[in-house]
């Protein structure tokens, strides 16, 4: 830039009339208020105490609420609370680390629209596209103005600012847990035994991940356009008075080595240890379990829907699900609910009634077969309560199998068994279960539309 201008992201921006002394002093407000988020973000954990989770009395008021219902403006509150409470409350839901996300990514989109509209923008929104710049790129001796304090600093000297900065920064957020961890090994009580080492530890990691995320396509930018070089004039693009580092006479010089090491730093280590870290918090393990157990649900449903009778479907709601610990027992109340006698049996006609009581009516053939088999051709046996157990099973199928909140490494061998066994090639829309297990019915459209049944023998026609 020329005398008077200074560098504001990729633009050159005058100084302004503004003296060196009035720079001096907003460069020290800023330096206090970013103490105070140091202070108040990261040491936090060490006065914070753990909410109660069902405290003994109402907190008490804070002096702010007191001077409010002092002056009578309690009602004013109230009405400014409930205008702004939806606000509040989203932003509680996003969290922190999602609206700086989200604010990045506005004015990354914002601010590159000069360079990818060539448009004459008129000059308030060319301002605001500045302003943008500085924020995308991070340039905080633009944003500061420190810019106009260096303006006759070299490239090298300007690398420096950003990359040594760039390992400040994250010097400081793990400074308080470091000096944490040594206080208790001082003691001699070993490093990292204060109570609160893994609170502080939780929240260095997050605002870590966080100035990640905001720093590295600065730091990136910033390391790579050294390399970045006109081959006609083998000048630096970034910086014309620069010759190109990656020429072959100056690849030995300082300024390609600084620049090659610290691209080992951030454009490629920050990826490898954010890659790290998900590792070591086995976050593809947690999103690959997400993934397995959204599949089994799915396959649980539908295995419920190819096997559910009426049948079934009442007895799981009357009596639950085999892997229930109390199902054995609820079984054994329905059997003294339906024996009303007290006699400790149970015929066929007391059940067939039980069954009209539960609203069915009517019962497949399958469920026929079973009643002759467990009360006899003439339905003269009776039942014991074991029986009745034996044939609620038989009644209920797989149905009762899955309460539909299993996980993969849970199921027993019996699930596995009956999700293996299945014939998922019924699976096609219409196939049903058919009295022989060699005959299957299957929904036919006629020429003139209508929709009938239609039984299937050979498996050929059926494929």
């Amino acid at each position: 830039c020329q005398p008077g201008f200074a560098m504001n992201g990729q633009n050159c921006q005058a100084c302004g009339a503004v003296r060196q002394s009035d720079r001096l002093v907003i460069l020290a407000m800023i330096g206090i208020v970013l103490f105070v988020v140091w202070v108040g973000l990261l040491w936090r954990p060490l006065w914070s105490k753990p909410k109660e989770e069902f405290p003994d009395e109402d907190p008490k008021p804070g002096l702010a609420i007191r001077m409010v219902a002092h002056f009578g403006l309690t009602h004013r509150l109230e009405q400014a609370k409930e205008l702004v409470q939806p606000l509040i409350t989203a932003f509680k839901e996003m969290g922190i680390r999602n609206i700086v996300k989200i604010g990045f990514s506005f004015f990354q989109i914002l601010g590159s629209f000069p360079s990818t509209f060539t448009v004459k923008w008129p000059p308030m929104v060319e301002s605001v596209f500045s302003s943008s710049n500085s924020v995308v790129f991070l340039d905080v001796m633009g944003m500061l103005g420190i810019g106009c304090f260096v303006s006759g600093m070299d490239y090298s000297g300007r690398l420096e600012v950003y990359t040594i900065g760039g390992l400040l920064v994250i010097g400081a957020i793990m400074l308080p847990g470091i000096l944490v961890g040594l206080f208790t090994w001082i003691q001699g009580t070993g490093y990292g035994k204060h109570e609160k080492y893994n609170d502080m530890q939780d929240v260095a990691w997050w605002a870590l991940t966080l100035w990640f995320f905001v720093s590295y396509p600065t730091l990136s930018i910033r390391v790579l356009e050294t390399f970045n070089c006109d081959e006609r004039l083998q000048l630096m693009i970034a910086d014309f008075n620069e010759k190109c580092p990656v020429h072959p006479e100056e690849i030995s010089k300082p300024l390609f080595l600084y620049a090659a090491a610290f691209a080992g730093v951030y454009p490629f280590g920050i990826p490898c240890f954010l890659l790290f870290i998900l590792y070591q918090y086995k976050v593809p393990r947690m999103a690959q379990d997400k993934v397995n157990t959204a599949l089994l649900d799915a396959m649980i449903i539908r295995f419920k829907k190819m096997t559910s009778t009426k049948e079934s479907e009442v007895i799981s709601k009357i009596i639950g699900n085999m892997t229930d610990p109390l199902f054995e027992k609820r079984v054994l109340l329905l059997f003294e609910r339906i024996d009303t006698e007290g006699t400790g049996e149970i015929n066929m006609v007391t059940f067939v009634q039980a069954l009209k009581d539960m609203g069915l009516n009517k019962v497949t053939e399958k469920t026929m077969r079973q009643l002759n088999k467990r009360f006899g051709p003439r339905g003269d046996r009776t039942l014991l309560p074991n029986d009745l157990l034996e044939l609620i099973k038989e009644m209920a199928g797989t149905r009762l199998l899955f309460h539909g909140m299993e996980h993969l490494e849970d199921l027993t061998t019996v699930q596995l068994k009956a999700l293996c066994g299945h014939n998922w090639g019924k699976a096609v829309i219409g196939l049903q279960d058919a009295e022989d297990e060699d005959e299957q019915k299957v929904f036919v459209r006629t020429k003139t539309g209508r929709i009938v049944q239609k039984k299937v023998k050979n498996k050929d026609k059926l494929k």
